[in-house]
C-alpha cells in the first residue's frame, strides 16, 4: 500500500484494525463517543451498530435470518405436541439441553417427544398470552453445508439459553435442523419458564434478549465457523415492505406461488424512506473510509450501493465472498465514532 501521509495517514494510525484470524474475527461493535448528538435521532450506538453492517454488506456478506414465530408460543399440551411433531418429523439432525447429546440422532421418538411434552407442561400455570414457549428459526445461506448450519445454531443456543452469558438463567430447549428447502435452517423451541429462578425468557427491544443482539452473535459465531453473514435490516437493504408471515409463506408454497410481503404506508413508509436514506448516509461515509485504506475496489461497490439507495432499489449480496483475503470484515472500531452523524 502507498506510504500513509497527510490526513489520512493520521487517521489511519488511529485505527485498529480488525482482520479474519483463522476463522475469527478480532475487534467489534464500539459504542459512539459519549453525548455525541446523531442525526435523525440514531444513538451513536445505533449508529455504530449500522455502520459495522453496512461494512459487512459491502464486502459480500449474506443477511443473517432470526426469526420468532408469530403466535408460535404452546398454551397447552396438545398444542406442544404438534409443535414438537412438526419439528422432529422431518429433522436432520437434533440438539438442545433436554435431548441426549448425539451428533448422529436425526430425530426424537414417539416415547421422547411424549417425555418431554409431559415434563414441560406439568410445570405450566396460568394462562401465558404468548405461550409458555418460544418458537425461533435461525435460516442460513443455501451454499452453507446442513452440519455447518447446526453447528453455528447449536453453538448460538448454547450461548442464548444454557450459558448465563446474557442473563443468569438457564431454559430447556430442544431444536432441529431441516433440510427440506434450499437454504438449511433449524427450529429451536424453548419453554419460557427458567431452571434456576424460574425468570421468564422474553425478546424485546430494551431487553437483554434483543433481535439486534442476538442477531450479532449469530453474525459472530458464523464467522468463527467460515460463514460470512451481516446483522443487517431489511430497510439497512432498502427493502420497504414487511416480511413475509410464516402463515403466507406456508399457504405461498402449497399454492405454487411467491409469498406476498405488505406494504408500509403512510407515517411507517415515511419512517422507513428516512431510514433508507441514512443508510445511504452512511454508506457515503464508509465509501471514503475504503478509498483512505485504499481499497479501490472496495469504494466503487460501496459508491453502486449509495446510488442503489438512491434510485429506490434493493442491496443484494455483493458477491458469495469478501473481496479478497486483506479485507477487513469488521469495520475499524475508532471509525464509528466518526461515523455518528455519517455525514
Amino acid at each position: 500500500m502507498a506510504e500513509r501521509r497527510g490526513v489520512a495517514g493520521t487517521v489511519l494510525e488511529e485505527l485498529e484494525i480488525a482482520k479474519p484470524e483463522a476463522g475469527r474475527l478480532r475487534g467489534g461493535a464500539v459504542p459512539g463517543r459519549r453525548g455525541r448528538k446523531v442525526a435523525r435521532g440514531l444513538s451513536p450506538q445505533a449508529a455504530a451498530a449500522r455502520a459495522h453492517e453496512l461494512w459487512r454488506v459491502a464486502q459480500g456478506s449474506r443477511a443473517a435470518v432470526l426469526k420468532k414465530i408469530a403466535r408460535g408460543g404452546a398454551h397447552t399440551a396438545r398444542e406442544l405436541g404438534r409443535q414438537v411433531d412438526y419439528l422432529f418429523s422431518k429433522s436432520e439432525g437434533i440438539f438442545g439441553n433436554m435431548v441426549e447429546h448425539d451428533p448422529e440422532a436425526r430425530s426424537l421418538s414417539p416415547d421422547e417427544r411424549k417425555a418431554l411434552i409431559a415434563d414441560w407442561s406439568d410445570g405450566w400455570a396460568g394462562a401465558a398470552k404468548n405461550g409458555h414457549t418460544t418458537h425461533l428459526l435461525m435460516s442460513f445461506p443455501a451454499d452453507v453445508r446442513p452440519d455447518t448450519a447446526r453447528t453455528i445454531a447449536e453453538l448460538w443456543a448454547f450461548e442464548m439459553f444454557q450459558s448465563g452469558d446474557h442473563q443468569d438463567e438457564e431454559w430447556a430447549y430442544v431444536a432441529a435442523l431441516h433440510t427440506d428447502r434450499a437454504h438449511p435452517h433449524v427450529h429451536i423451541v424453548l419453554n419460557n419458564r427458567g431452571l434456576m429462578s424460574g425468570a421468564w425468557f422474553f425478546m424485546a427491544r430494551d431487553h437483554v434478549f434483543n433481535f439486534q443482539m442476538m442477531k450479532q452473535r449469530m453474525v459472530a459465531i458464523a464467522a468463527e465457523q467460515g460463514v460470512f453473514l451481516d446483522a443487517s435490516s431489511r430497510l439497512d437493504r432498502g427493502i420497504l415492505t414487511y416480511g413475509p408471515s410464516r402463515a403466507e409463506i406456508e399457504r405461498a408454497r402449497a399454492e405454487g406461488r411467491a409469498p406476498v410481503e405488505k406494504r408500509r404506508e403512510g407515517p411507517a413508509l415515511e419512517a422507513a424512506l428516512a431510514e433508507v436514506a441514512q443508510s445511504g448516509e452512511t454508506l457515503r461515509f464508509l465509501a471514503r473510509l475504503a478509498a483512505l485504506t485504499g481499497e479501490r475496489a472496495l469504494q466503487a461497490r460501496i459508491e453502486a450501493a449509495v446510488d442503489t439507495l438512491r434510485a429506490g432499489g434493493i442491496l443484494h449480496p455483493f458477491s458469495r465472498l469478501p473481496l479478497s483475503g486483506e479485507s477487513d470484515m469488521t469495520l475499524p472500531p475508532r471509525a464509528t465514532g466518526w461515523c455518528a452523524p455519517c455525514p
